[in-house]
């Protein structure tokens, strides 16, 4: 993966503070998933969005689909590490 520009080739910018991309928001699981499924790169159809959306135009409704089941893991798995980290699973603080 060749990055050019500060983006790379699922079009992600790197952070300008550390160089580095986010710990979980660069995991391009569509881009994966659509390439997987597909064959197509989404950063290279259409106007080079890699999105939920993208996804759907591009590479019909089950990798849509997948796409979206990827997202609400990442979304789901990211609120698990932090409620891991800071301590925020203890018995009676689920809603808190």
């Amino acid at each position: 993966m060749a990055i050019v520009g500060g983006c790379n080739d699922y079009g992600m910018e790197a952070s300008p503070a550390t160089g580095r991309m986010p710990a979980v928001g660069w995991v391009a699981l569509i881009g994966w998933i659509t390439r997987l499924l597909t064959g197509r790169r989404l950063a290279q159809l259409g106007t080079g969005n890699v999105s939920v959306s993208a996804a759907f135009y591009h590479g019909g409704q089950w990798v849509g689909g997948l796409a979206v089941l990827s997202e609400m893991a990442k979304g789901i798995g990211a609120v698990w590490l932090a409620r891991y980290f800071f301590q925020m699973n203890r018995p009676g603080n689920w809603w808190r």
